[in-house]
């Protein structure tokens, strides 16, 4: 299920960029977030404090194994 999400996201990701979408869209767990200590800031010029995270619910890895076999285009469920 995770090689498959994973497949599924490159492709989904690769066509966003050919397509020109180069959108910055990074992510906080709690209070952690990469780009805390991502050399590329200045490229996607994101700055802490004033451009906006997503916020990703914090899952067991139980329940997140579960959600990839579930959303997995090769889901018969």
């Amino acid at each position: 299920a995770l090689l498959d999400h994973t497949r599924y996201k490159m492709g989904a990701l690769a066509d966003q960029l050919l397509d020109g979408d180069v959108a910055v869209h990074p992510y906080r767990l709690g209070t952690f977030s990469p780009c805390s200590w991502c050399s590329y800031r200045s490229v996607c010029r994101y700055e802490i404090g004033v451009s906006q995270t997503r916020d990703l619910p914090k899952y067991k890895r139980s329940d997140v194994f579960e959600r990839l076999k579930a959303s997995s285009p090769k889901s018969t469920t």
